[in-house]
């Protein structure tokens, strides 16, 4: 008895491991390319060339969450969702990697920069949706281990900065040298540590609940084998049997989705809205010194969000039913803020820095609060039958947010300042 204890509870935390892993690379290639601000900023000469870089970044998300929609099932009828799955969280950690060396090797011009933007925008989406669900489908509660570990991987480019004495007039060697630390080196680490789970098959129970919740009603039946991963995935009944009911059960089990999950979704992406619509502007609020400092605090107090949310699903007010009034007013309070932070942007009043800093900083503080909050909900509150595609939705909502974030940005530049194309000439 001792022993299955033991084993359960190694179990458990090698499950927290992989869902604390399972996000680092994509979260720190992304941070790292935002963080890369001020050096593009003087590189090119345009402060308006950041937003491009964010647009051409993160409209892969929406687009990349609608096609997985559309071929997912096509893709696990020829290679089986264990296949699939590890594919996507494990060996696109490699081609991240990859990405990365081409990043460091090419010209630094605008027009490359920003397709290499897409390209790192499109692994990271797919990496991003296939984490969620996989975690997700382990166990609901483990989303804020996964949520802390991407803060945590957007975090590494400011650390890198620092030992490097990163700055935006540095050479060329240095800027190579950012990369390397902060996605390559990465990259490979996290591929190495998730192959390893993979083979201890951490990741089984988690393939066999997709599996399930990917199928159709009358595929479903017990009698039915589940495409060609029938041989190494049994039946649909086994994979529903596998499952650990005390992990990936919903708290309130019902028939379908409630109306406020769909509202608790749609909350998430007016969160992320408001996060790339303040974001975007680091930039025009002083040097580029200025906006590389705004970046990275940015990125260190979304962390500090992320940790302070870990312990969600296990707090005792939290298993009482959806927190609908913390929610409403974490984003009326962002609301406020962000226009706060807008008034600062027109110059129409001087605010004392050390005031701007703080509201700046409390600002991205909430955003990761919240996000975990809804995450954590969402993922909880739903069916095994439906987590799969209710998380997809969920990052979908986000990433459509960050879109037109981006694209409000944009907006109130072009009404506050003549600012001319946001995309500067190659040279």
């Amino acid at each position: 008895m001792e022993a299955m204890l033991a084993s359960q509870s190694t179990r458990k935390i090698e499950k927290r491991i992989a869902a604390f892993v399972t996000p680092v690379s994509a979260g720190s290639s992304m941070a790292l390319y935002a963080a890369f601000v001020g050096f593009y900023v003087k590189q090119f000469k345009g402060r308006g060339f950041f937003i491009s870089m964010m647009l051409a970044a993160y409209a892969p998300y929406p687009l990349t969450c609608a096609l997985q929609s559309h071929i997912d099932n096509f893709l696990e009828k020829k290679c089986s969702c264990r296949t699939l799955y590890f594919f996507r969280v494990g060996i696109m950690q490699l081609f991240l990697g990859v990405l990365g060396i081409v990043w460091c090797l090419m010209p630094q011009k605008p027009s490359n920069v920003l397709m290499l933007g897409a390209v790192l925008g499109t692994m990271c989406a797919t990496l991003t949706t296939s984490n969620f669900q996989l975690v997700a489908a382990m166990e609901p509660g483990l989303i804020t281990y996964l949520q802390v570990g991407n803060q945590v991987g957007a975090v590494l480019p400011v650390l890198v900065f620092y030992v490097l004495d990163f700055h935006p007039s540095v050479s060329i060697f240095r800027f190579q040298l950012a990369i390397i630390s902060a996605v390559v080196i990465v990259c490979l680490c996290s591929f190495a540590l998730l192959l390893y789970l993979h083979c201890t098959k951490l990741f089984d129970d988690a393939y066999s609940c997709l599996a399930f919740s990917g199928a159709t009603k009358d595929e479903r039946n017990p009698n039915r084998q589940f495409g060609s991963a029938a041989g190494s995935e049994g039946t649909l009944e086994a994979s529903r049997n596998s499952i650990d009911i005390s992990e990936s059960t919903p708290l309130f089990p019902c028939a379908g989705a409630t109306g406020w999950i769909y509202t608790w979704i749609a909350c998430g992406g007016v969160n992320a809205h408001l996060a790339f619509t303040i974001f975007p502007l680091a930039p025009f609020f002083g040097s580029p010194s200025l906006a590389q400092y705004l970046s990275m605090t940015k990125q260190i107090v979304d962390c500090s969000g992320r940790l302070l949310m870990l312990p969600t699903a296990s707090l005792a007010c939290f298993h009482t039913g959806p927190c609908h009034l913390l929610l409403t007013l974490g984003l009326v309070t962002r609301f406020l803020l962000a226009g706060f932070l807008l008034a600062c942007l027109s110059k129409k009043w001087q605010v004392p820095m050390n005031i701007f800093i703080f509201a700046w900083c409390f600002f991205h503080f909430l955003f990761p609060t919240l996000s975990s909050l809804v995450d954590v909900t969402v993922a909880t509150y739903s069916g095994v039958e439906e987590r799969r595609e209710l998380m997809r939705q969920n990052v979908f909502s986000v990433f459509s947010g960050v879109i037109f974030g981006l694209l409000t940005a944009t907006a109130i530049l072009l009404h506050i300042f003549e600012e001319g194309s946001l995309y500067p000439e190659d040279h």
